[in-house]
């Protein structure tokens, strides 16, 4: 029965940790996303005022 509880623990464990690791993953997914959302308007803006030149 000790076996059987401590398996459980492990995979209780391990479903926190893994979704933990996800959320992390999804904040910084977010960042990169407004950072490469932020390069792509510098660039726009870049062009933008070349073209007028």
């Amino acid at each position: 029965m000790k076996i059987k509880e401590q398996t459980r623990m492990l995979a209780t464990g391990c479903s926190k940790h893994c979704f933990e690791v996800q959320i992390e993953l999804t904040w910084f997914e977010e960042i990169l996303e407004e950072y490469k959302l932020e390069i792509r308007l510098i660039v726009f803006i870049s062009l933008s005022a070349l073209q007028v030149i």
